[in-house]
């Protein structure tokens, strides 16, 4: 029986080494409440420093900003919809696009607890995830486009043994023109914790 999930939280974290060697770390923080509400802090260094950190609160299809200098909330245009992040559709995204799969026998990550899955995903899907657009919102980088077609895209879960629930991500993207795999160009790892934990999530006061 599918059981219906309410509540999660969500700790992605984003690696990415530009052709120039920039590393460029963008982690977000989430706590969901499904299917339409979110409430998510973005995080961006560059090089190790910090250039950027961001406070969300989605309700529905209104998206609140917070806007440090001005020390308010702010309604804001630029995320028209919050209900695709608020949902399982990447969880959704990843398993369905995932082939090659084989299941690793090891005693690594959660080994007792959880089921470890490998494969491989097409590169598209990081467009799918909106990976470009995170991306461009770093100072400097608002042309910035990965190639992603270059990736190759490899991709390990680890999903509970109990309540088959994705608890675990991990994505590694290699620049297939390089002839050294063993450098990543992205690594995208997604924690899933909290499932069905009561969570509030309110609409800020405006000024």
């Amino acid at each position: 029986m599918r059981r219906t999930l309410l509540y999660m939280v969500v700790l992605t974290t984003i690696l990415v080494v530009f052709l120039t060697g920039c590393r460029v770390k963008i982690m977000i923080e989430a706590d969901v409440v499904v299917p339409d509400n979110l409430k998510a802090t973005t995080r961006i260094s560059v090089l190790g420093i910090k250039v950027f950190e961001q406070e969300m609160i989605g309700i529905s299809e209104t998206v609140y900003i917070w806007e440090p200098n001005k020390k308010e909330w702010e309604l804001s245009t630029e995320y028209p919809d919050v209900g695709t992040m608020a949902s399982l559709d990447i969880v959704t995204l990843i398993l369905e696009s995932l082939r090659e799969t084989s299941i690793v026998n090891d005693e690594g990550l959660d080994s007792e607890t959880c089921y470890h899955l490998k494969g491989s995903l097409d590169s598209e899907i990081l467009n799918e995830m909106g990976f470009n657009e995170a991306i461009m919102d770093i100072e400097g980088y608002e042309d910035y486009t990965l190639e992603t077609e270059r990736l190759e895209i490899e991709c390990e879960l680890w999903i509970n043994r109990k309540d088959y629930l994705v608890h675990h991500v991990i994505i590694n993207g290699y620049d297939c023109t390089n002839s050294d795999l063993s450098d990543k160009t992205l690594q995208i790892v997604m924690e899933f914790s909290d499932y069905n934990q009561p969570i509030t999530i309110t609409e800020p006061g405006l000024k």
